[in-house]
């Protein structure tokens, strides 16, 4: 499968720390909602256009030892970000898959998960084939 970064915004340095910019911003109201939901320690979550996997990083802390993330994003420098700060962090409990869900369908290897933690653009106003469930068979 070939997938380009074709992000509009990029993925570059300066993108990489203006999504952590934003991340911390609205850290405490992911983690609240996250809470709110049920996400707990065990289970397997599931991030889906993870990006840079801020939100992974923090996913796999809750997860905990007993569980574990699959961050998936489609592009390879997002991804390396992932990896990289996992390893930082010493976080071994995060699989970071390469996937652009407006071509391919989820891996089977990922479709069993506990719940899964979606952006707003792609839950809310994204094109049919960029839906995540519409994806997954």
């Amino acid at each position: 499968m070939t997938i380009t970064d074709d992000y509009v915004l990029g993925t570059h340095d300066q993108e990489l720390a203006r999504l952590g910019l934003q991340h911390r911003v609205w850290r405490s109201r992911a983690l609240d909602a996250w809470t709110r939901v049920g996400f707990t320690a065990g289970q397997t979550l599931l991030d889906v256009g993870c990006g840079p996997g801020y939100a992974a990083l923090d996913l796999a802390e809750i997860a905990g030892a007993g569980g574990r993330v699959v961050a998936v994003d489609r592009s390879a420098r997002f991804l390396d970000a992932l990896r990289s700060a996992a390893v930082r962090n010493g976080l071994t409990n995060i699989t970071a898959r390469q996937v652009d869900l407006d071509a391919d369908a989820l891996p089977v290897s990922v479709r069993r998960f506990s719940r899964n933690s979606c952006k707003p653009s792609c839950a809310v106003g994204a094109p049919a084939a960029a839906s995540p469930t519409s994806r997954v068979r």
